[in-house]
C-alpha cells in the first residue's frame, strides 16, 4: 500500500495542537500533501458525518479523532477508544479511535477493520494520541507487507466489530449557511409528503427542548424567502433531510439563528430530532 495524501479530521481548534499534529504527520509521511479539517468539538457524530460524506480513494490516509460528548468506554491511563485501521470500499485507510459514533455513519462503507494485537494504540499513556500515536501507527501499517500485517493485526468485518448504532435521528452537522443536517434520510419510512406540515421535536440528553411545526419541501428553492422548513438536501447522496431557512440575497438569519430568535434555544450537533 502506498500513501498519496494525508487527511486529518480532528476536533481540535487550537493552533498549537494542530501544528503539533501536522508536524508529526509530516515526519510519518514525508513529502505528502496534508489537509486538515475540523469537526465539531465533543461530537463524534459530526466526525462520522464528515467521514461518510467524503469520497476517499486508494492512497488516501485519513487520521481521525474527536472526543465524545458522553464517553461510554472505561478510560485507564488516558487510553480511551481502541485504535482501529479501517479500509473502506473505495480504497482509503482511516486510522483513529473507535470512540462514540465515529464509525456509525460509515458502517456500510467499511471493507475491513484491523486492530493491532495486544496494542490498543496507547501503550505510553499519552493524552495526545492524534499527534504521537496515530500518525506513526498509520505509517507503519501502510508500509508493512500484507503477510506480516496479517500476523500482527486482527481483522474484523463491520458486523462483527462493536460499532454503536443510532436508535433515533440526530443532528449530524450544521453547515456554514446554518442548515441543520440530520441523520435521517428521505428514503426512510414513513416518507414525508411535500406541502405537508410536521411536528419537529428537539431533544437533548433525553429531554424535550422545543417542539415546532414545519412544512416539508422537496428542496431549498421551494421554500419561500425567509421560510423555515424541512427539505431534502445534499447529504447522504442527496437523500438526507435538513432543517433549513431560505435566506437568498436578503441576508436573513439562517436556520439556527432564526430558531434561536423565534423559539429561544440553539440546536447543537448530536441533539435528537423527531419528525412526526
Amino acid at each position: 500500500m502506498q500513501a498519496k495524501r494525508v487527511i486529518i479530521i480532528n476536533d481540535c481548534f487550537d493552533a498549537n495542537a494542530r501544528l503539533r499534529i501536522e508536524a508529526q504527520v509530516a515526519m510519518a509521511f514525508p513529502n505528502l500533501p496534508i489537509t486538515f479539517y475540523a469537526s465539531e468539538p465533543f461530537a463524534t457524530l459530526s466526525l462520522s458525518f464528515l467521514l461518510a460524506e467524503a469520497e476517499f480513494t486508494n492512497g488516501d490516509v485519513v487520521l481521525f479523532n474527536a472526543a465524545p460528548r458522553n464517553a461510554t468506554q472505561k478510560v485507564e491511563g488516558n487510553r480511551a477508544g481502541e485504535m482501529v485501521f479501517v479500509k473502506v470500499k473505495t480504497g482509503g485507510l482511516l486510522v483513529g479511535p473507535n470512540e462514540g459514533y465515529s464509525l456509525t455513519l460509515i458502517k456500510d462503507q467499511i471493507e475491513t477493520i484491523y486492530t493491532k494485537r495486544a496494542d490498543d494504540g496507547n501503550v505510553s499513556g499519552t493524552q495526545f494520541r492524534s499527534a504521537y500515536v496515530f500518525p506513526k501507527a498509520a505509517g507503519e501499517f501502510m508500509a508493512m507487507p500484507e503477510e506480516r500485517r496479517d500476523k500482527l493485526y486482527a481483522s474484523h468485518t463491520a458486523t462483527d466489530y462493536p460499532i454503536p448504532v443510532l436508535t433515533a435521528d440526530y443532528i449530524a452537522w450544521i453547515d456554514s449557511f446554518d442548515n441543520i443536517k440530520l441523520t435521517r434520510r428521505s428514503t426512510q419510512e414513513p416518507l414525508l409528503q411535500p406541502g405537508h406540515e410536521y411536528i419537529v421535536r428537539f431533544k437533548r440528553d433525553g429531554r424535550l427542548v422545543k417542539e415546532v411545526r414545519l412544512p416539508y419541501r422537496e428542496k431549498l428553492t421551494l421554500l419561500n424567502n425567509g421560510e423555515l422548513g424541512i427539505i431534502t438536501g445534499s447529504s447522504f447522496g442527496q437523500t438526507g433531510l435538513e432543517i433549513a431557512r431560505r435566506t437568498g440575497v436578503v441576508k436573513l438569519p439562517g436556520a439556527v439563528a432564526y430558531i434561536h430568535e423565534q423559539f429561544g434555544f440553539t440546536p447543537y450537533v448530536e441533539d435528537e430530532v423527531q419528525i412526526s
